[in-house]
């Protein structure tokens, strides 16, 4: 009977060689998928951090526009024309603000579906009081008070729609 044939030294350099030469594909490509991974999540988090960004930047261009609805509704019920005039001019112009700034905000390149529509029904609502009827017939108190709700509302849904994922800075 004859012993067991390993091989020559040159089989088995060849097959360590090999065995080795996996090992390290499965190394770099595992390097690799942890590489990706990681960039992926700086990238994700890059992203949320700038649509809270976006987010706070949208409610503090709503605030005054709350407040100065507020405002008018308070110098309605007081029934103070003179001053409902002036604040109605600087509501107006308020709104004005808040729907431009909402375009310009729409126009970032990762902005979620969700903000967009946000804005979207914001910019319409800024532009309704130099389109609502109630507005030129005398119902000014009934129309700032809808829009008044309508602003608290978008305020709400804007900070529900912030990433949970980065710092809220509000």
């Amino acid at each position: 009977m004859k012993g067991i044939d390993f091989g020559s030294v040159a089989d088995w350099v060849s097959g360590i060689g090999s065995l080795l030469a996996v090992f390290a594909a499965t190394g770099v490509a595992f390097i690799e998928s942890r590489r990706a991974n990681r960039a992926d999540k700086q990238l994700k988090e890059r992203d949320a951090v700038q649509i809270n960004t976006m987010v706070v930047q949208v409610l503090r261009a709503l605030q005054p526009t709350i407040l100065a609805s507020r405002q008018l509704m308070d110098a309605f019920e007081a029934g103070d024309s003179t001053a409902a005039a002036n604040l109605r001019a600087a509501w107006v112009q308020e709104m004005r603000l808040v729907g431009n700034k909402a375009r310009r905000l729409q126009q970032f390149p990762s902005i979620q579906l969700k903000i967009y529509s946000l804005l979207d029904e914001v910019i319409a609502l800024t532009e309704q009081p130099e389109t609502d009827p109630r507005i030129n017939i005398g119902e000014v108190d009934q129309a700032i008070a809808h829009f008044h709700i309508q602003l608290q509302n978008w305020s709400e849904a804007l900070k529900r729609a912030a990433d949970p994922s980065a710092p809220f800075n509000w």
